[in-house]
């Protein structure tokens, strides 16, 4: 897997929303999955629940930090703005987890 940089120089691990699919469904045996605009160098992997479709799990913190980095928000308005926007949108079975890791 190669990084690249965006317009804004904040290095990326998937330049492409294709290039993300395309390793999701090169790495994980499923068939349909739902991403997350806008968070694709957040993505941290697929999360299998029992009697559920696995989801998009997203590194809760990265998201945070790519709204401070590419929108040019603070961390409070950061978070705010993540948490009412994201964390507050449920479309369904599919929608995907965002994950506190600790340490």
């Amino acid at each position: 897997m190669t990084h690249s940089k965006t317009p804004q120089g904040v290095e990326t691990r998937f330049p492409s929303r294709e290039t993300l699919e395309e390793f999701i469904y090169d790495h994980y045996d499923i068939e349909s999955i739902v991403l997350a605009d806008g968070f694709d160098d957040a993505f941290i992997g697929v999360s299998y629940r029992a009697g559920m479709g696995p989801v998009a799990t997203y590194s809760y913190w990265a998201c945070v930090e790519i709204l401070m980095k590419q929108h040019g928000m603070d961390f409070d308005d950061a978070l705010e703005y993540f948490e009412y926007n994201t964390l507050g949108s449920y479309i369904g079975d599919l929608t995907p987890v965002f994950v506190k890791i600790a340490g």
